[in-house]
């Protein structure tokens, strides 16, 4: 088998597993944080208007929030007519390409020790999810949408680089990950700044260790600094820039299992970069046939900087502990990796013991097998939880407002949004997400409403709400049947002020008329 044939089989086999994966994962969104809304309303207002219109108010910060991954949300929508349904899939692809990415970077590893190193992989993924589940998080506990398609990119990016290191001028390496960072950088700042490290470490290392003559050398340092200064030029004057710095500011919550403390991560980035320098050690012992561990190397001590260089400007109040534990998930991927190759090369020595066995797993269609099963496996052991919503249902109500809003709403009453509570089987965060995005309360007043966005506070004054909508038989307002003003439908759509009267005990007759 070719080497072009067998990466069209490994690309298949991604394919066929993935798909799998993500109709399988398909069913329920695991998550029930508030960032799920947020990243909503984006995805929706950009599927609405294919642009954002000026301070939105319905928006607040992710006015100004990269929005190209919701972007392509906004685009796969078209699949199910749906844009909640669209930035489900979009980040289940994500979760794909990730992964079989740092796959095909373990099989990059020399001394055919890929299979062995999927296997470890694999291993260690499971684990993680029986005690730590780290990984998984970024759309479970969280939903780092942005961040997880940027860091999905940027690994592929890794995987193609090592590819094709030493079958292409170095020159071509440096413009595929220079593209990558612009594009990333239009979607998540941090896998941006990541890749620009990697990027930076590599191009010095190439002008370090740069053959041949005086001449050829100082032009391989020339192209070096100028690639540098191009990453740095990308990120810098790129729009997001300027927004994710300003809104890193704000402190937020994050889950990394038992990394709670910031002196744990302090101490993880430490492993790293240790890990790192042991790494480039043996990359510099056979330069040739372990180009994989150069990359990988660079991309661990740069991820490890730039969170250290994060805790530093927080204490000159340019950052918080929020932005720089969102490096955590960079630097437990690189450990995960690190382990593999540690490990894998010992698993190969004891499993290759037996000939029979040495043969299979070192023939092409051995190392196919384990490269399925190990991705399979790896897919299988994240993005678990018990809480969640099923997607197909929050997807059908979603249509129901669309429609409602798009044909037979009553008018606006003048100066009173309209509120979204009591779906059918939904948390409070869906119903605050459809209050934001289709009804388009704005932000600042929804979230006091449902306390962050998240619970649902008891409803005073409702004479404050032009329409209270909710599904029909779900309303937790059904005896004011009465003020509803559409007979009927799956969304029962009941007036503010009318409902506000007859909870002050004005009989339903007269606050029906008295509303009207």
């Amino acid at each position: 088998m070719t080497k072009k044939l067998a990466v069209v089989w490994y690309v298949l086999v991604t394919l066929l597993i993935g798909t799998l994966f993500v109709a399988i994962k398909a069913e329920v969104v695991r998550t029930t944080s508030v960032d799920l809304a947020h990243n909503y309303a984006l995805v929706f207002r950009l599927a609405e208007n294919s642009q954002l219109l000026p301070n939105d108010p319905t928006l607040g910060e992710m006015n100004i929030y990269p929005s190209c991954s919701n972007s392509i949300a906004a685009f796969v929508r078209k699949l199910g007519d749906s844009s909640f349904l669209g930035m489900h899939l979009s980040s289940l692809v994500s979760v794909v390409l990730l992964w079989a990415s740092c796959m095909a970077i373990l099989y990059a590893a020399p001394n055919r020790s890929g299979p062995f190193n999927a296997m470890v992989l694999a291993a260690v993924v499971i684990l993680n999810f029986g005690a730590f589940r780290i990984h998984g998080s970024e759309i479970v506990r969280a939903y780092y949408y942005a961040q997880l398609m940027g860091q999905s990119l940027i690994f592929a990016a890794i995987a193609a680089a090592i590819w094709l290191d030493g079958r292409l001028h170095r020159a071509w390496i440096y413009a595929l990950m220079l593209g990558v960072i612009h594009v990333v950088s239009g979607i998540h700042l941090l896998p941006a700044l990541e890749l620009l490290g990697l990027l930076a470490g590599v191009a010095l290392l190439d002008a370090v260790f740069a053959q041949g003559s005086a001449r050829a050398r100082i032009g391989a340092a020339l192209l070096s600094g100028a690639v540098i200064a191009a990453g740095i030029a990308v990120v810098l004057l790129h729009p997001s820039f300027a927004a994710m710095r300003s809104i890193s500011l704000h402190n937020g919550g994050i889950w990394l299992g038992p990394l709670r403390a910031m002196w744990a991560v302090v101490i993880v980035s430490l492993i790293v970069l240790a890990s790192s320098v042991s790494l480039l050690r043996a990359w510099y012992r056979d330069r040739a046939g372990s180009v994989a561990y150069k990359y990988l190397a660079v991309y661990g001590a740069a991820v490890a900087a730039l969170f250290l260089l994060q805790v530093v400007l927080r204490h000159f109040n340019l950052g918080s502990d929020y932005a720089a534990k969102k490096y955590g998930f960079g630097l437990v991927t690189f450990l995960f990796l690190r382990l593999a190759l540690w490990l894998g090369p010992k698993l190969r020595v004891r499993l290759e013991r037996q000939p029979q066995r040495a043969l299979w797993f070192n023939s092409g269609s051995g190392r196919l097998a384990v490269f399925g099963l190990a991705l399979a496996a790896t897919l299988a052991g994240i993005a678990h939880s018990r809480r969640g919503v099923d997607t197909m249902a929050v997807a059908g109500i979603e249509r129901q407002l669309i429609a409602l809003h798009a044909t037979s709403l009553p008018a606006p009453v003048a100066g009173k949004p309209n509120l979204v509570v009591d779906t059918e089987g939904m948390p409070d965060v869906i119903n605050y997400m459809f209050t934001t995005a289709v009804a388009r309360m704005p932000r600042e007043a929804a979230l006091r409403i449902f306390e962050g966005g998240e619970r649902l506070q008891p409803l005073t004054q409702l004479s404050q709400y032009g329409y209270i909508l909710s599904s029909r038989g779900s309303s937790r307002f059904a005896r004011a049947d009465h003020c509803a003003r559409l007979p009927s439908g799956p969304i029962l759509v009941l007036d503010g002020a009318c409902v506000d009267q007859v909870a002050a005990g004005t009989p339903p007759a007269v606050a029906a008329a008295a509303a009207r």
